[in-house]
């Protein structure tokens, strides 16, 4: 993907294809983890900020990715800026009902098991926003469900580390 950054259809074509890789099985989350996958996902994220398709793509690969290695890839993924890159989808498109619910999705899966991760996020200013966005969107929606699960996280870090 580095060398065709540029191409946005091309990016969100392998932003697709990285998300179903990494929704497929833990073999292939694993692997994509230690390939590199945490950054790839967040440099394609933050090149085309204005691309809703990637900002979903993103957000849900991202979910799938910290399923089994948020603990133990907390690090690398607050060292690729995944948290703030998250956090700008979540404000960059505050009526796309997929990009809310992936980046609130994203959010808990971040914020799981990693103290550095949720530093990172209530730096952004995630909780705030994420309460916010919950006000944008019906009562019982997905939005409200993981806005919730990742707001409870993140006011009471020492619960989920």
């Amino acid at each position: 993907m580095k060398k065709f950054q540029n191409n946005k259809k091309l990016i969100e074509t392998c932003s697709w294809i990285l998300l179903n890789l990494a929704e497929t099985n833990t073999f292939s989350r694993d692997k994509l983890a230690e390939c590199g996958g945490f950054e790839v996902i967040v440099t394609a994220m933050r090149n085309f900020q204005d691309h809703h398709y990637i900002q979903h793509y993103g957000c849900r690969a991202l979910v799938h990715l910290c399923r089994s290695n948020a603990s133990k890839q907390g690090i690398r993924v607050w060292e690729a800026g995944a948290c703030e890159q998250v956090v700008k989808a979540l404000k960059l498109f505050g009526k796309n009902p997929d990009v809310q619910q992936y980046g609130c999705m994203a959010a808990f899966s971040l914020a799981l098991k990693s103290k550095v991760n949720i530093e990172s996020l209530l730096d952004c200013g995630a909780f705030d926003f994420i309460k916010k966005t919950m006000n944008n969107f019906e009562e019982g929606s997905v939005v409200n469900l993981y806005g919730a699960k990742a707001a409870l996280l993140l006011a009471d870090p020492i619960k989920s580390a």
